[in-house]
């Protein structure tokens, strides 16, 4: 008797509720979706993906370089925990809890966000990404400080004070 082979796509090992894709795997998956989400409340902002190419999409906006190079870490770490936990399902029949992956990825991109020499300046939502994935903050340089000594003028004196806009034209200046 002749069987027939059938040939079924296979199942996601993360969710076994679609066929796995790359796209459903990284992007639609329950599990990717959660820490897309940790993600997304991280950053104050929410992307709906609709390719591969969206996840960029995330660094559209200017961020500081150690801020950019967090979130970078990020995705770069939600993506290898993704195929991490796949590939544990799949071959070792380990399951991986989304909160243990926010763990790693947190743990990993501290040591990208902490290793970098690039400073961040201040806004809020930075140092809150930052601090939430345990990096330092550099701050920039300061400005370079200069020493300034002023005397109170003479008692039969009158000191007037300009914004240097009479050096263009020193004739208005003194037009009262």
């Amino acid at each position: 008797m002749k069987t027939k082979a059938v040939s079924n796509p296979s199942m996601c090992s993360s969710c076994y509720f679609e066929e796995e894709s790359t796209f459903h795997l990284f992007f639609r998956c329950s599990f990717a979706i959660k820490l897309w989400n940790w993600l997304f409340s991280l950053l104050n902002t929410f992307i709906q993906f609709n390719s591969v190419e969206d996840v960029w999409l995330l660094l559209k906006r200017n961020w500081s370089h150690q801020c950019k190079l967090v979130i970078k870490s990020c995705i770069i770490n939600i993506l290898n925990f993704i195929w991490h936990k796949r590939n544990q399902t799949r071959f070792q029949d380990k399951t991986l809890h989304w909160k243990s992956a926010i763990n790693g990825i947190i743990a990993k991109t501290s040591i990208a966000g902490n290793k970098t020499t690039k400073a961040d300046r201040c806004d809020m939502l930075e140092f809150s990404i930052l601090k939430a994935c345990k990096v330092n903050i550099k701050a920039p340089n300061a400005p370079s400080v200069k020493e300034v000594f002023w005397f109170p003028p003479l008692t039969s004196w009158i000191k007037v004070n300009t914004d240097g806009e009479s050096i263009k034209n020193p004739v208005r200046a003194w037009h009262f």
